[in-house]
């Protein structure tokens, strides 16, 4: 583990209070499953909403999280992932989806998966969010008709802490992947839009890996991710990143 990645960052809540209130935020969107980490060692993160818990291989949950009390997940780019068995909860066709975390990205050069639940060779390819070696950002949804899947680009992303909402519904906006930074939608390229259910698999989801968990290992901090069967709206979206501390 790099002693630069397992050193404890500046403060991104600074009360409780904040602290409860980013939670409070997410849960009252009715998340599918929602890890915060505030776990501070072991093998397993909970799950807050359900029993979606995930195992820790490698990562460090010793890192002065989002709340500024308890923890973050940390990665070291080289080994390190959360793997979330595949269950009914996360395994569902789906018209409508947002996936959301709070992050530190720091590709360094190579492509690094932040969270997968994906089938790259099947037809079944459902959701990813990987950081690009240019620091881009894409966010890909797939199915199992047409060009089998979608994906939305951000621009390359600073590294420094923020909070990411990456939502899509096929009845909205023309079945256009959305990305938002700091609860403001980014410019991005789009490679199609979506109007089919995206295609649920059996796979686990990953946090920090692909498929295979056997490459583009995510570097750097994540904490607070969650999953919704929804879009969330656009005022709920920067209510989350202002209670995050970073709009």
């Amino acid at each position: 583990m790099s002693l630069l990645l397992a050193r404890r960052r500046p403060l991104l809540f600074p009360t409780d209070a904040a602290a409860a209130g980013y939670a409070d935020e997410v849960l009252a969107d009715n998340p599918l499953a929602y890890w915060r980490f505030e776990e501070t060692s072991g093998s397993i993160v909970a799950d807050e909403v359900g029993s979606n818990d995930g195992t820790v291989f490698g990562a460090n949950l010793n890192v002065l999280g989002a709340s500024g009390t308890g923890s973050a997940a940390s990665f070291d780019g080289t080994d390190d992932y959360i793997t979330v068995p595949d269950a009914a909860a996360l395994n569902a066709p789906l018209s409508a989806i947002t996936l959301e975390a709070i992050m530190e990205p720091d590709h360094g050069g190579e492509a690094r998966v932040l969270l997968n639940k994906y089938n790259a060779g099947g037809t079944a390819r459902y959701y990813e969010i990987v950081l690009l070696a240019t620091g881009e950002m894409n966010f890909t949804l797939g199915h199992n008709s047409g060009a089998g899947f979608a994906q939305a680009r951000t621009a390359a992303l600073t590294k420094n802490t923020q909070h990411l909402a990456c939502r899509w519904d096929k009845n909205q906006n023309g079945g256009a992947l959305q990305i938002f930074i700091n609860g403001v939608e980014t410019s991005y390229a789009q490679t199609a839009s979506l109007t089919a259910d995206i295609s649920p698999n059996t796979e686990p989801l990953r946090i920090g890996t692909n498929t295979s968990a056997n490459d583009a290992f995510y570097r750097g901090m994540i904490d607070e991710p969650a999953v919704y069967d929804h879009a969330l709206t656009e005022a709920r979206i920067l209510a989350h990143a202002q209670a995050a501390g970073v709009a």
